[in-house]
């Protein structure tokens, strides 16, 4: 009875021994677990929202919010931001590997950082084309056909959007207009391209400057308006918004985290970005393929230079 008994109790005390060694499995598992989270490289985002345009205060939370939360769970990454109120400070952290990718208008990039500085790079595509083209559009039946019949009438652009206030400023120079007068009798901002459209539309300017994705997306939500406008402008070949990566990140991480995120959008948290940056995917870019680009602001820059009037009516802006 006695070695039953003491046999019960050896049982009893090697099951306990297997439950403990059990336990401390699982918590040895958990602990290398978070040490793995705690080693995931970091993906450090670096913009202003301020300068990106067509997006929202709203839309512009609504995305970094999906990028820190599910793509870093998706990608095994940890992800974060860092909202900078201007460019000197993100160019210094960007140099000093406080960040490591920053998201900016393409032009604020040509005129900000060094292609030396930067490496791999994404930008938005729309409907299978890379880059997009810059429009100015204006209603049809209005007695304009180019740029300078629009002498004394009203043009409508994108708030805080460097690049149209380049390419516009590009068509008042190449017009060689004197400088004693300005040649456009009003130019008012409006935050989204959408607005911009419908306001050319109701004949509320005169004509506006977008780019031809947003003129796209906007005549599908609104058929009718299609008849009504005309393009007398354009440069192709350009990129509204663009990412970059430094240089000093290590080129296999640069590719795990471009090939994650061209993954991500794939997935239902991935399309909801997408149509938050109102775009259809996202996709590679190198600094070849901003040279279109560069090519219009050096030629701004030159004519600027060159012009008599060289103001641009900066008091209209």
């Amino acid at each position: 009875m006695v070695g039953i008994f003491r046999q019960r109790i050896d049982q009893g005390t090697e099951m306990i021994k297997q439950v403990f060694g059990i336990l401390l499995f699982i918590f040895a598992q958990a602990v290398v677990s978070a040490d793995r989270s705690d080693n995931h490289p970091e993906f450090i985002i670096g913009l202003n929202q301020n300068i990106i345009p067509d997006l929202t205060p709203t839309e512009s939370n609504l995305a970094l919010k999906l990028i820190d939360k599910d793509f870093g769970e998706f990608s095994k990454l940890r992800v974060s931001h860092i909202n900078y109120a201007n460019l000197a400070a993100m160019q210094r952290d960007f140099e000093k590997g406080v960040i490591n990718f920053i998201i900016l208008p393409s032009i604020e990039v040509v005129k900000n950082f060094s292609k030396d500085k930067l490496g791999g790079g994404l930008t938005i595509g729309s409907r299978g084309q890379l880059l997009d083209t810059l429009l100015l559009v204006v209603r049809k039946n209005e007695a304009i056909e180019g740029f300078p019949d629009l002498n004394g009438q009203k043009l409508s652009m994108l708030e805080k959007d460097e690049l149209t206030n380049i390419y516009l400023k590009t068509l008042i120079y190449r017009s060689e207009i004197d400088n004693k007068k300005c040649f456009l009798s009003k130019i008012n901002t409006l935050p989204t391209s959408n607005r911009l459209i419908l306001q050319l539309f109701f004949k509320q300017t005169d004509a506006v400057i977008v780019f031809q994705s947003q003129l796209q997306l906007a005549l599908e939500m609104n058929p009718v308006i299609d008849k009504h406008l005309k393009i007398i402008d354009q440069y192709e070949n350009i990129s509204g918004a663009v990412g970059f990566f430094s240089n000093i990140v290590n080129t296999e991480l640069q590719e795990y985290i471009i090939s994650s995120l061209i993954k991500f959008q794939h997935t239902v948290r991935g399309k909801q970005l997408l149509l938050l940056f109102k775009t259809d995917e996202y996709r590679r870019i190198n600094w070849q393929q901003m040279e279109p680009l560069i090519k219009l602001y050096d030629e701004y820059l030159l004519l600027k230079k060159r012009s008599k009037n060289n103001n641009g009516c900066q008091d209209k802006f």
